[in-house]
């Protein structure tokens, strides 16, 4: 028997006081944090007097340009908070605020760029699986030159000459280049507004539909999920040959291959190629097509139940990455 529970959408509260005062307190402290602000400085006064008494001014706007929510939909992993600062155009210090992937904001920190707050150019992006991507520096001109500064020019032949990463392995390098090649819409072009428009909820709206359609794999989910039905694995679990929940097929899929993988499958890395293999995409669409496709594949399994408990026990032993 499956049980579907459908729970209403308050919009309201992306906008309201008590969310404008988290983000400019998240906002606030990640950019004090990474300038390594110990003591209280009098420019940031106003933002310290929104946060604690919801005064101060013009402190928290939303963002309403729909090529900033392209930007970081197209760069940031499913799921991920991102946090990147930029001087605007009035020489204030700004930090942007993409929320979970669903609503941006932008949160005025101070004025102007302070003697005691070197790093003015940041970035940071938090992933599902706690893993932490960020660069910082100075200030625009000198995260241009530190970017070209971090290719060497290598000869492919027929005298042709290519730009490669000195260091194959930098992850910050695609974020350095949205950043650079981004910057005029930070500077200028974020267009914000102080209330929610209709195309800004519908910007909005698309997003929370993608992320309750989408799922990441990580380590952790699978952990999850592994913990949630330890109990049916060990009594062994019987599917439902008429069930219909997409992700949970999913999800038994995964433990299904794994535990017939006769140990070739030994972390993360091993299943992401392996479905990348068997799907030819880094994205999969589970729709109903495929979904029951996987789930006749399991049932036509006698052995399944004990393939999907020994793919569980492989995840219990995992190490986090």
């Amino acid at each position: 028997m499956e049980i579907e529970k459908r729970v209403p959408l308050d919009l309201s509260v992306l906008f309201s006081m008590a969310m404008y005062r988290m983000v400019a307190k998240i906002g606030f402290e990640w950019y004090c944090a990474k300038n390594k602000v110990m003591s209280k400085i009098d420019d940031f006064t106003p933002i310290i007097d929104f946060i604690t008494r919801s005064n101060g001014g013009k402190v928290v706007s939303i963002v309403s340009n729909p090529e900033i929510y392209a930007l970081f939909n197209n760069m940031v992993n499913y799921g991920s908070h991102a946090l990147l600062s930029y001087v605007s155009k009035d020489n204030s210090v700004n930090v942007i605020i993409n929320l979970f992937g669903i609503a941006i904001y932008n949160v005025r920190v101070c004025d102007k760029p302070l003697d005691g707050c070197k790093y003015n150019v940041l970035f940071q992006e938090l992933t599902l699986d706690a893993k932490h991507i960020c660069f910082s520096d100075t200030d625009i001109e000198n995260l241009q030159e530190h970017f070209i500064n971090s290719f060497e020019p290598t000869n492919i032949g027929d005298g042709l000459t290519v730009m490669i990463p000195k260091d194959m392995t930098d992850k910050t390098l695609k974020y350095k280049l949205m950043y650079v090649t981004n910057y005029e819409l930070f500077f200028e072009k974020l267009n914000l507004i102080d209330e929610p428009t209709q195309e800004v909820i519908t910007l909005i709206l698309n997003n929370i539909q993608s992320l309750l359609q989408e799922s990441a794999i990580t380590i952790r989910g699978l952990k999850r999920f592994v913990k949630e039905h330890w109990k049916h694995f060990e009594q062994g679990i019987r599917l439902n040959p008429k069930g219909t929940n997409k992700k949970s097929i999913f999800m038994f899929y995964i433990l299904f291959i794994i535990g017939q993988s006769n140990g070739q499958i030994k972390n993360m890395n091993n299943l992401y190629v392996v479905l990348k293999r068997k799907f030819a995409s880094d994205t999969i669409n589970i729709n109903d097509e495929l979904s029951s496709k996987l789930h006749e594949e399991m049932l036509a399994v006698e052995s399944n139940s004990e393939l999907i408990k020994e793919g569980a026990k492989i995840i219990e032993m995992w190490d986090f990455e």
